[in-house]
């Protein structure tokens, strides 16, 4: 599989995710994806958002609700 070079906005990243900005900040904060800045904008590269780390946040996501 070829790495990807494509970089989402914030919005495209918790669209893709079914996730909110808020929780988004959390995520990141918490480590679980990495964001990078470019200028003044915050983008996360689309190979950070594969189906385990769609596993990693749903795993995450059950654990808050606790």
């Amino acid at each position: 599989m070829q790495p990807n070079n494509e970089f989402l906005t914030r919005q495209q990243t918790d669209e893709k995710l079914h996730i909110s900005l808020s929780t988004l900040d959390t995520y990141t904060k918490l480590g679980i994806l990495n964001a990078k800045r470019m200028g003044k904008r915050v983008l996360y590269s689309a190979d950070d958002i594969t189906d385990s780390m769609i596993d990693k946040i749903n795993t995450q996501k059950h654990k808050m609700k606790r």
